[in-house]
């Protein structure tokens, strides 16, 4: 059975997809057999990452879309043949990120440092002790996107801490080449694999797994 990662804010704009290609092409690098998942029927930002892809003849791992109703019978169907299976979620309150928590064996949650964010994982955390209510042994993570050093970012990790959910240690700077990565139909582990921003991608991948496996 294939190890299953939802990552899900109630929020746009937090980077969920760009932490799911990145972390899915760090993997497929590493020789692990990965599947993405897009349930986001209003961006669609990993189909049209994929497309990009294929177009520059980039290896990218398989992107598939799903609709979340069908999600479980998906799952059931394509576990055999993948290892871990990242699931890129809407950013809204609906069946189908209910649909992805109930799924997983670990929810990431992307949060950039800023009041909003914050609130936006608040809300997330209380969809997820709903889906703990039927898989108590759901597993969870924060995980700070776009950080950096202000007073702002060190007034989010105190609100974060209050929450009672482990974050990552990992955490992933605001950086350039990620974003200039995607647009291309690629990763920065791919783009620029001795640059900051892939080495960020792999410490954070590394320890994903771990949770993943502990």
């Amino acid at each position: 059975m294939a190890h299953v990662i939802a990552v899900a804010t109630l929020k746009g704009g937090v980077g969920k997809s760009t932490v799911s290609l990145n972390v899915a092409t760090c993997l497929h690098q590493s020789g692990t057999r990965v599947l993405l998942i897009d349930t986001d029927n209003t961006t669609r930002t990993l189909r049209k990452w994929a497309k990009k892809a294929d177009e520059l003849g980039h290896e990218v791992p398989p992107v598939v879309a799903i609709d979340g109703q069908m999600l479980r019978r998906e799952l059931e169907r394509v576990s055999s043949a993948f290892e871990i299976v990242i699931i890129d979620c809407a950013p809204n309150d609906d069946g189908e990120t209910r649909s992805a928590m109930l799924a997983a064996d670990l929810v990431l949650m992307p949060v950039i440092p800023g009041g909003p964010d914050v609130w936006a994982v608040q809300e997330t955390i209380a969809v997820l002790e709903q889906a703990r209510g039927f898989r108590p042994e759901i597993k969870a993570r924060l995980l700070f996107n776009r950080a950096d050093r202000t007073a702002l970012s060190r007034t989010a990790w105190q609100a974060i801490d209050g929450m009672r959910t482990e974050t990552l240690d990992a955490t992933l700077r605001q950086r350039v080449a990620i974003g200039e990565a995607t647009l291309m139909g690629t990763a920065v582990v791919s783009s620029e694999p001795s640059s900051e921003a892939a080495m960020e991608v792999r410490r954070m991948t590394k320890e994903i797994v771990e949770v993943l496996r502990g």
